[in-house]
């Protein structure tokens, strides 16, 4: 797996265990840097999935966000299966993981910047469970 974070780049990625939190792109609600590659992996514990919400959203808008852009994506790292990717002013649609890890790439490229993003993450509960001999517990 890539680095977490990025040297010298205070809130730039990390390791989120927590049952819940919030977290932002560098410097928010002033605008990000140029050439970021933030990354966040949510780890919560198993059988437990990851609900997120985005707060606020401000993200150099392109066709297919190809300069700047948020990636939130299935598993606990950069190859697992795309949930979405996202730039512009719409804030994107809460989401609820399939797991119990979220990873969440902000990449921003060589020139203009925006506000960035705030999103606020928690253990999910209830769902629908298919195994026999589960063991449930309340958060």
């Amino acid at each position: 797996m890539s680095h977490l974070f990025v040297i010298g780049v205070p809130g730039c990625g990390g390791v989120l265990t927590a049952p819940a939190g919030i977290f932002s792109s560098p410097h928010h609600p002033e605008p990000y840097a140029h050439a970021l590659d933030c990354e966040w992996l949510i780890r919560l514990p198993p059988l437990e999935t990851v609900s997120i919400e985005f707060l606020s959203f401000e993200v150099e808008n392109a066709r297919n966000c190809r300069y700047d852009f948020v990636e939130v994506r299935e598993g606990n790292g950069p190859d697992g299966n795309l949930v979405g990717r996202y730039c512009g002013y719409n804030i994107p649609q809460p989401y609820r993981s399939l797991t119990n890890n979220l990873f969440i790439r902000f990449h921003s490229d060589e020139s203009v910047a925006h506000q960035g993003f705030r999103i606020k993450y928690e253990a999910a509960c209830g769902g629908v469970f298919t195994q026999e001999n589960i063991m449930l517990r309340s958060p």
